[in-house]
């Protein structure tokens, strides 16, 4: 299947990938939810904790918010993507934010027994001597390096992201990062306003 195949070359050459991707976007848009929607599907597996399937809903909203906005941003700039095409091409940047709940949980997971007994018993009301002591626990060789791993990931999926808009619209990096910026500005900021009035 062409849509799975693809993945390797948004690894490899994800200039060639998403050329594709942005000229054929119907063939490419399921497969683009399904990337959307997997960070929270895994948490909740890893966590057996169903709740975090709501995020699906969270993070599909925000998927097609943040692509009207850069499909108008783009437009705005002389870009020239078709929104489907768009849509899937940034569907398919998000590729590496499957991995970021997979290193929470390995995280989590490593977290020192008597750390984790201390924060429950205590409520998170900790004093300063104490939280001291929490952190100089936590942040051990492990945690940091699940952490800049995480953190790599997430950098990777915004270049991805500049890419994908920069070959959809046919434009200048600087444009596609611009309008990457902003739509993520908008985004974080405006909908999470949105998320914390609902139930």
């Amino acid at each position: 299947m062409r849509s799975l195949s693809v993945l390797r070359e948004v690894i490899l050459s994800p200039k060639r990938a998403f050329e594709e991707i942005s000229e054929n976007g119907k063939d490419f848009l399921i497969t683009a939810l399904i990337i959307v929607a997997l960070p929270n599907v895994v948490s909740a597996v890893l966590y057996a904790d169903y709740t975090h399937l709501k995020g699906v809903v969270r993070d599909v909203a925000e998927w097609i918010v943040s692509v009207i906005l850069l499909y108008a941003i783009g437009k705005a700039l002389k870009g020239r993507a078709n929104f489907v095409g768009l849509l899937s091409a940034v569907g398919y940047a998000r590729f590496p934010l499957i991995f970021p709940p997979i290193l929470g949980y390995l995280i989590v997971k490593s977290i020192p027994e008597d750390v984790k007994v201390l924060i429950k018993a205590t409520k998170g009301q900790i004093s300063n001597e104490m939280a001291i002591y929490v952190m100089t626990r936590l942040l051990n060789p492990v945690t940091v390096t699940l952490g800049i791993i995480a953190l790599a990931l997430i950098l990777w999926s915004l270049a991805l992201c500049v890419i994908a808009v920069r070959e959809s619209n046919k434009f200048s990096t600087w444009r596609a990062f611009c309008s990457v910026v902003v739509a993520l500005f908008v985004v974080t900021f405006g909908l999470t306003k949105v998320w914390r009035k609902l139930p």
